[in-house]
């Protein structure tokens, strides 16, 4: 209703199960007044929604610019900075997507670093970027006990990717 109304929001629709991952005919081909639906996919995958192309938006990536804008404000709300050879390394694989999730994985990555420590080793798309983050994690939060190691994040990681519906 109009005091009422109502928006859908689904996230990741492209990376559903069952219905090919990407055919979306149980979608309704027209909603009510005062309804509406936001719907994201991967920018690389191309989704059947013919029945809503009167409101189909695709965003664009991010400019340079605006990434550049974007690393500056987290940087300063974190209180840090980076040296500039730093923040061009960021920036240059910012630049082979222009994905704000890579941008802000990345941020997460540099955050510690020191003015005095070298250019980071980058992954150049979000997979790699959390490949890293995971490793690291692995790393940071896996004690050493002699000559074993004991692979809690390594555990927890494994059931979660087994898991049928990840965390819930």
């Amino acid at each position: 209703t109009l005091e009422r109304p109502i928006t859908i929001v689904i996230d990741a629709l492209d990376q559903l199960s069952g219905d090919g991952g990407g055919k979306v005919s149980w979608l309704p081909g027209s909603l009510p007044a005062h309804s509406k639906w936001l719907v994201s996919s991967l920018p690389h995958l191309r989704l059947n929604l013919e029945k809503a192309k009167a409101g189909l938006m695709e965003l664009p990536v991010l400019s340079m610019e605006t990434g550049t804008v974007l690393l500056d404000a987290w940087l300063s709300e974190a209180g840090r900075c980076l040296q500039e050879n730093q923040k061009a390394s960021v920036l240059s694989g910012f630049g082979n997507s222009g994905l704000p999730l890579y941008l802000k994985f990345v941020f997460k990555q540099v955050l510690d670093l020191r003015s005095s420590d070298g250019l980071p080793a980058l992954a150049d798309d979000v997979d790699g970027v959390v490949e890293s983050m995971l490793i690291n994690l692995r790393a940071d939060h896996t004690p050493s006990r002699g000559a074993h190691t004991a692979p809690l994040v390594q555990t927890a990681l494994v059931l979660l990717q087994a898991s049928r519906y990840g965390l819930s």
